[in-house]
């Protein structure tokens, strides 16, 4: 069953009650999945798993940040985007010495219309090393915060 923009995309973004705890959890989880002596292959599905939780920790499909597309018509289909590509994410949870924590702040999404999806999976394959916010920008995508007053950021 496809998401589709709804009203409830025009609100403020809150935070869960529970998000703190929850975050804490699996970055503690994550620390464990980092440390733990298995292949890279099993590591690499449950850090997918991981950056999944904390999309959906983060307000799922209807998260702090919003596209244009989203908010200008209701009925549209919608997807979820990962502003720092999953990939780029795993990458550094498996072979860099940030913290967990500072990794999964990169965990932040955009909940964007499907042919704004389709735009930036386009642009994804033909520019490989250009990540977060360039995405967007590139690609015309107008992004609102929705933490508080509403505000353009790109």
């Amino acid at each position: 069953m496809p998401f589709l923009s709804k009203q409830a995309h025009l609100k403020s973004y809150r935070v869960r009650r529970n998000e703190t705890a929850e975050i804490s959890e699996l970055i503690k989880l994550t620390d464990e999945i980092r440390k733990c002596e298995i292949p890279v292959s099993l590591k690499n599905k449950f850090l997918k798993i991981v950056i999944w939780e904390m999309t959906r920790i983060n307000g799922d499909f209807n998260g702090r940040y919003r596209s244009s597309g989203v908010l200008s018509k209701m009925g549209v289909k919608i997807q979820r985007d990962h502003v720092m590509r999953k990939e780029g994410l795993i990458s550094r949870l498996l072979n860099g010495d940030e913290t967990t924590r500072d990794i999964l702040k990169g965990t932040v999404h955009r909940v964007v219309t499907e042919e704004e999806h389709k735009c930036l999976t386009l642009f994804d394959k033909q520019n490989k090393s250009i990540d977060g916010w360039k995405r967007y920008e590139a690609c015309k995508i107008e992004v609102y915060d929705f933490a508080g007053d509403k505000k353009r950021i790109i």
